[in-house]
């Protein structure tokens, strides 16, 4: 046997060429579960956001440092 023909031989060992249904479809039943609860989520989060967009915009300009005037250094030449 041939080297090429042993590195296939093995990664077809670990990596089939096909997958069972039943596996197949249990995995896509998860991704369009966890689908339905991303959008789920991000229609509450929008809710939410809505809801308190006012206090959302008074926090951050609480948050914002006040500008000052630059203070001139007295330094040595």
């Amino acid at each position: 046997m041939n080297v090429l023909s042993d590195f296939i031989g093995r990664v077809k060992a670990q990596f089939p060429d096909s997958v069972e249904n039943e596996e197949l479809n249990a995995l896509l039943l998860t991704i369009n579960n966890q689908a339905l609860e991303i959008k789920k989520l991000q229609a509450d989060l929008k809710t939410v956001i809505d809801r308190n967009v006012e206090k959302l915009v008074e926090s951050s300009k609480e948050e914002l440092p006040k500008a000052e005037s630059p203070k001139k250094r007295k330094g040595k030449k």
